[in-house]
């Protein structure tokens, strides 16, 4: 059994909460050089957490879906608020939590968020259609695309019930 050691963790934090920051001001990875010089640890500390630079934007690509995920599951069990907003308003809100790195990824190539979108709604709506899921992932993609670069931005309600009618009229099943 492995030990963790406390600093170890915050290690990896800290390099997590780099790659974030840097995508945010820098549009683009830091280079792994630069990503220890600036938090004053050796390329080797580096590659004890992560074999490569992408590999670590991924885990903080997969942390930021992992809140989407939490949303989705407190939603879901709270029956009064399934009633009173839309699930797409879920979105919107995830997005809210930390748009500018949103805005740095989501307007760019990003396989992981697509592939996360795709697996959610094939599990949720049991889809034996996969055109029709892909189809809908992307029109949602697409949709968030262009509620981030609005500016001002719609609010993330009217965005929502905007999202849902297109869906709707589109006669794509409930991302639920």
């Amino acid at each position: 059994m492995h030990k963790i050691y406390r600093c170890s963790i915050d290690t990896h934090q800290r390099i997590l909460q780099y790659i974030h920051d840097r995508m945010i001001e820098d549009k683009k990875l830091p280079a792994i050089k630069e990503t220890c010089n600036q938090l004053s640890i050796t390329r080797g500390t580096f590659y004890l957490h992560f074999s490569s630079i992408e590999e670590a934007k991924r885990e903080v690509d997969q942390l930021c879906w992992n809140k989407f995920l939490e949303l989705a599951d407190v939603y879901r069990e709270d029956s009064l608020q399934k009633k009173v907003l839309p699930f797409s308003f879920l979105f919107f809100e995830w997005l809210k939590q930390d748009l500018a790195y949103y805005q740095s990824f989501l307007l760019t190539e990003n396989s992981i968020f697509t592939q996360n979108l795709l697996r959610f709604l094939k599990e949720r709506n049991n889809a034996e259609d996969d055109m029709h899921t892909v189809f809908a992932v992307y029109g949602i993609f697409g949709f968030l695309q262009q509620w981030l670069k609005q500016v001002p931005k719609k609010g993330t309600y009217e965005a929502a019930k905007q999202l849902d009618e297109l869906l709707k009229n589109l006669k794509i099943r409930s991302i639920v």
